[in-house]
């Protein structure tokens, strides 16, 4: 969506458990840029499904790092202190 009320908004979604990809995904319908930074291997939650396929993560692209080293926890600080697009 690239209108909306949250439009020029820039959120960084750390992959996790709890509501986060509910509330990355609104954001998202409103307007705001979501990326999601995801597990390099994510792991599995029962029924393996593609994520392209799973509603929950519409509206944004998806960066799998790991964030143990340090080069992809250093680009993540330099996602977050780039203003949005």
């Amino acid at each position: 969506m690239s209108g909306g009320p949250l439009a020029g908004i820039k959120v960084l979604e750390l992959a996790g458990i709890g509501p986060a990809p509910m509330c990355a995904m609104l954001l998202a319908d409103l307007g705001a840029t979501v990326l999601r930074i995801d597990r390099p291997n994510p792991g599995e939650s029962g029924i393996a499904r593609p994520q392209k396929y799973n509603l929950v993560l519409r509206g944004r692209k998806i960066l799998a790092l790991d964030l143990k080293r340090p080069g992809p926890r250093d680009l993540v600080l330099r996602l977050v202190e780039q203003p949005a697009a």
